[in-house]
This record gives structure tokens, C-alpha cells and sequence, in this order.
């Protein structure tokens, strides 16, 4: 069948129509409407904030959806093709702060999603020490002496493991914990 106008039908299964071949043969055709764009979301990292890494892994959802369109970008330009669709993906991001992805979703019928976009932070360059000052009055302190000491860094940072110790400019060199 060719020419069938359904622009003034719903979505949804239209007809199932029984065609004759002759005397022994036949065939049914099912025709069905679809309009609806497919839906989905897009979250770098499970939604992390930030991360120091490009590689990356997208976590998406996409009812409906067969394939996929995603792009290092807000606004889906830029793609690297359509795909099919998967619930994550390896991704590297730009490695600019911050870093943007987003993606399109396309049904079997061509219908294709609003652009979704998410946005991460990136960081990769470890804080460095800028100040380092003691609200203990200098002096002479015997070994076991509790001395305050004050460090500030360029910016927020954890320590991953261990116990963070700090290299004393004294003679014989020292560190303390």
C-alpha cells in the first residue's frame, strides 16, 4: 500500500488490512501511527559535580528510544553519529571546566527527543599550598610539644589515604603529622 494519508488519525495501531494473493495466498499488514517523540535523560558520573578525569561514563535512560545521538556539547551539535541506544556509555568529556554532553534519541519511526544536557565540572590540577602560619609563639620546644599550624591551599581538597604530613624547615629536617 502505498499514498495512505494518516496525518488526520491518532497515534496508535491504524488498521490491519487482509490482502489477497490469489487463491492460497495471503498477507496482513498492520499499520501504525507514531508522532510522539521518544524521552529520555543524560548524567555524566551518575550526576557527579566534578571530576579530575576526561574518561567518563554516561548513565542514560531512554523509554521508547532505539538509537542515540551524543555530543561534547549543550545543545546536541556536533554528534559523532546515531547508535544504539545503551543504559551507560564510556564517554570522554572536552577536559574544559565545565565540561557539557548531551544527547538525542530517536524511535523506530524516526520521531526524534528534545536535546538533553548534562554538565560537569572539571579539575584535574591538585591544590598547592599558598600560606603556611602558627598561632603557637615561636620558641623552643621539647619533642611531644603540640605546635598549631595552619595551612591553606588554593583551594578545597581531601586527603584520599594516609595521614597528611608536613615537611618542617628545621635543622635536621623534620616533618610533622
Amino acid at each position: 500500500i502505498t499514498g495512505c494519508d494518516l496525518s488526520g488519525l491518532s497515534d496508535g495501531t491504524l488498521a490491519t488490512i487482509h490482502a489477497y494473493h490469489g487463491a492460497a495466498e495471503s498477507t496482513n499488514i498492520t499499520m501504525t501511527k507514531d508522532t510522539s517523540a521518544p524521552t529520555g535523560t543524560i548524567a555524566i558520573l551518575n550526576g557527579a559535580s566534578a571530576t579530575n578525569n576526561v574518561g567518563t561514563t554516561l548513565n542514560l535512560t531512554y523509554p521508547g528510544a532505539t538509537e542515540m545521538e551524543i555530543a561534547n556539547s549543550n545543545n546536541c551539535t556536533g554528534t559523532f553519529g546515531w547508535e544504539a541506544v545503551s543504559a551507560t556509555r564510556a564517554w570522554n568529556i572536552t577536559g574544559a571546566n565545565p565540561s557539557d554532553v548531551s544527547v538525542r534519541y530517536k524511535d523506530t519511526a524516526g520521531n526524534l527527543s528534545p536535546c538533553y544536557t548534562d554538565t560537569i565540572g572539571f579539575d584535574n590540577t591538585a591544590p598547592t599550598v599558598t600560606n603556611v602560619t602558627s598561632s603557637t609563639a615561636d620558641g623552643t620546644f621539647d619533642e611531644g610539644a603540640t605546635i598549631s599550624i595552619q595551612v591553606n591551599f588554593t583551594e578545597a581538597g581531601f586527603v584520599a589515604s594516609g595521614t597528611p604530613s608536613l615537611s618542617l624547615n628545621t635543622a635536621p629536617a623534620r616533618s610533622a603529622t
